[in-house]
């Protein structure tokens, strides 16, 4: 099922390690495994952990550092991954903060081997690290 417009989860319901997994058009990388695939039928091994998970080329996804609970999350300081494929020169993420007054995109530029937050909108709320997904 698609888990918004930009992550592909395909859950194993029983014993096994993989699965056939249908990707919609396009170019799709493994959450885990890092592996490129494009849009159509694929035998897909899970990673580490037992469920496949793929996220749309050209998108970012919002990490926060773990913390005790919810209430203990720093929403200050965001990471960005970046799943980008080879030549690939822009990615978006989509950003709700808890006290935010909605969903905000982040839009991302390619810079020499690295991506950078363009305008932010934001604000001084929050700050970006990015980390691209090779």
């Amino acid at each position: 099922y698609l888990f918004g417009s930009s992550m592909l989860v395909a859950p194993l319901f029983e014993e096994v390690t993989g699965r056939d997994v249908y990707l919609p058009e396009g170019t799709w990388i493994d959450y885990q495994t890092k592996k490129v695939y494009q849009g159509g039928w694929h035998k897909i091994e899970a990673g580490a952990v037992p469920i496949i998970v793929l996220v749309r080329n050209g998108s970012a996804i919002p990490h926060i550092k773990l913390a005790q609970s919810t209430k203990d999350m720093d929403w200050s300081k965001l990471i960005l991954k970046v799943y980008a494929a080879e030549g690939t020169n822009t990615a978006t993420a989509k950003v709700f903060l808890p006290e935010g007054d909605g969903v905000k995109t982040i839009s991302l530029s390619k810079k020499g081997t690295d991506f950078e937050v363009g305008e932010n909108p934001i604000g001084n709320k929050t700050t970006f690290k990015i980390e691209r997904i090779k």
